[in-house]
């Protein structure tokens, strides 16, 4: 979508939701108005329509057709009373409130007076005769007549609220008529944006269509695309690439494959022409000392046999690592202490680092963890790579071994040397087999390391420090 289309529909989003607003908001003041006006005229009426009924009651008791007395009088405001209170509590605005207040100044005065009547006046008839006028004085123009002010001003209140609803509805009509035909209006030309922009996309699109069916030519075939595309030739031409792209796809998974099998291949050429490397050594060794025997018709000297010897055990250890590497290590699994394993190593290495006069040292960082491993396989990688510091350093040197804990998530073990490094031509590739720096050395030992720990699902990793040494180690996740 355009930014115009969007701009135009956030803006009629907005007017859609600030009209609701606006109605929702009008409605529910006008509800709260109309019903607390409604409250209020009923009150006025049922006030001055029990007034009246007072006056009358009254108005018989002086004329002597009723047999209430004197005393009786009060309790005939009972009701009013009540209305009276509701209405003062109904009465918001300034003059609602006047109303009422005259109307409470009115039965002041009604029940002074009548108070002082009845204290001045010991017979009956003296009693009704002084009544008369303070029903035709004060009940009537300070009491009934306020209260008939206050319900004509809730009428005429109510009217007014009224007229202003049918206003409000006028408005509500004419802003829905407003927004339909901005709609309208919007839709219209969203719909021409949005038609420019497919337009313009679909020719934008033809290109880099016809060059990729061009590219996809070269490999499957023929694909035409017309200069002119409408939706459904879009479609079909995509349907189309979408099969040959699945058939090149598939081509190129078949390519990788033999790929694949062709650098396992590799990989076990490569395995034999070092197996044949470190095979032939000792065996030319053992062949040449035979020969010479031959040739002096002599027997074999004892040096000569310990010399056999010993390239006969090269030879047994170099088929030994090659069964060791080539079989999946069996694990025996059990809770491990990594510093106590780490410990342990270093004293199975610690005479020949005295001899050799090299110090080595531990190193903890973090909360010592625990692991779950085989103690025998990890001690089998953590005493490989400590013979190759050894190997490395000479008198002077020092080795420091670091344990740290990566959070709560795994364990890092590095051994650091100050040693020669790693050849910088052999560090890719150090965990290959038949890779070593060494003379004596098979290069199956890293691999093999390799091997139990990728077993443990750790990685294990090397690099030459930026001042001297090597730093060769592993990452274990624990649990």
């Amino acid at each position: 979508m355009s930014w115009p289309v969007f701009l135009l529909s956030l803006l009629l989003l907005i007017m859609g939701a600030g009209s609701a607003w606006y109605v929702n908001h009008l409605y529910q003041d006008l509800s709260r108005v109309l019903e607390l006006n409604v409250a209020s005229v009923r009150a006025a009426e049922e006030l001055e329509i029990g007034l009246h009924e007072i006056r009358t009651q009254l108005n018989d008791y002086i004329h002597g057709n009723s047999d209430i007395s004197a005393q009786d009088i009060p309790r005939l405001f009972e009701s009013t009373d009540r209305w009276l209170a509701e209405a003062e509590r109904l009465a918001t605005t300034q003059t609602e409130q006047k109303i009422i207040e005259q109307l409470k100044k009115g039965y002041q005065h009604f029940f002074e007076s009548m108070n002082q009547l009845i204290e001045t006046k010991d017979d009956d008839r003296g009693l009704r005769r002084g009544f008369r006028p303070l029903i035709n004085e004060i009940m009537t123009k300070e009491i009934i007549e306020p209260a008939h002010a206050y319900l004509d001003y809730n009428e005429a209140t109510m009217l007014a609220v009224a007229q202003e609803h049918k206003i409000f509805s006028k408005r509500i009509a004419n802003g829905l008529m407003i927004i339909a035909i901005c709609g309208s209006i919007g839709g219209f030309g969203a719909g021409i944006l949005v038609a420019r922009r497919m337009t313009r996309s679909l020719v934008e699109l033809n290109l880099p269509l016809t060059m990729a069916a061009g590219k996809l030519s070269e490999i499957v075939g023929p694909i035409r695309i017309s200069t002119g595309l409408n939706l459904g030739e879009l479609k079909s031409i995509l349907d189309i690439i979408a099969v040959e792209v699945e058939q090149v796809v598939m081509r190129l998974q078949q390519t990788q494959e033999d790929i694949l099998q062709s650098e396992k291949l590799a990989a076990i050429g490569q395995l034999a022409a070092g197996t044949a490397h470190e095979l032939r050594n000792p065996l030319m060794s053992i062949k040449l000392l035979i020969q010479a025997a031959l040739l002096r018709d002599d027997v074999l000297q004892k040096a000569d046999l310990n010399m056999m010897e010993q390239e006969l055990t090269r030879v047994e250890r170099t088929i030994q690592n090659l069964l060791d590497f080539a079989r999946q290590p069996a694990m025996s699994m059990e809770p491990i202490q990594p510093l106590r394993l780490v410990d342990q190593c270093i004293r199975l290495v610690q005479g020949r680092a005295q001899i050799q006069g090299v110090s080595i040292h531990t190193e903890v960082e973090g909360e010592p963890l625990s692991l779950h491993g085989d103690p025998s396989q990890l001690t089998q990688v953590i005493l490989n790579i400590l013979m190759n510091s050894l190997d490395a350093t000479s008198q002077g040197d020092e080795i420091k071994l670091i344990l740290s804990t990566q959070g709560q998530e795994g364990i890092k073990f590095m051994a650091q040397d100050s040693g020669r490094g790693i050849q910088p031509e052999l560090l890719p590739k150090i965990f290959d087999p038949f890779v070593s720096d060494k003379e004596s050395g098979t290069g199956l030992g890293l691999s093999i390391c390799k091997q139990i720990i990728e077993a443990h699902h750790g990685e294990m990793f090397a690099l030459n420090r930026q001042t001297k040494g090597a730093i060769v180690g592993f990452y274990l996740p624990v649990g």
